[in-house]
């Protein structure tokens, strides 16, 4: 009789042989692995979106009035260049003026 009846079956797939030198079980060895996978998945929303905004900026300054003065007695010379100086004096009055 090399195979058992049915009432005698083995668990865990063991097999009972016969041999020359006897009998012997032959059982299966199992072992776990752990099978880790990764998975992109979404967590969270987030929401970018532009909307219009409106600054108030309060600015100060010290502001100078100027009046012209226009003598208007003698000659007046109305074409002649202006001096370095003149110059100077313009360029730094539109420099205030634009800070």
């Amino acid at each position: 009789m090399d195979t058992l009846p049915e009432r005698l079956r083995l668990p865990l797939d063991a097999r009972l042989e016969h041999t020359s030198k006897g009998w012997s079980i032959h059982l299966p060895l199992r072992a776990e692995e752990v099978a880790v996978d990764k998975e992109i998945m979404v967590a969270e929303e987030v929401v970018v979106a532009m909307k219009p905004v409106q600054e108030v900026a309060r600015a100060t300054a010290i502001v100078r009035r100027e009046e012209l003065r226009v003598d208007t007695e003698g000659q007046l010379d109305e074409t002649r260049p202006l001096r370095v100086d003149e110059v100077a004096e313009i360029e730094h009055f539109k420099a205030q003026a634009e800070h």
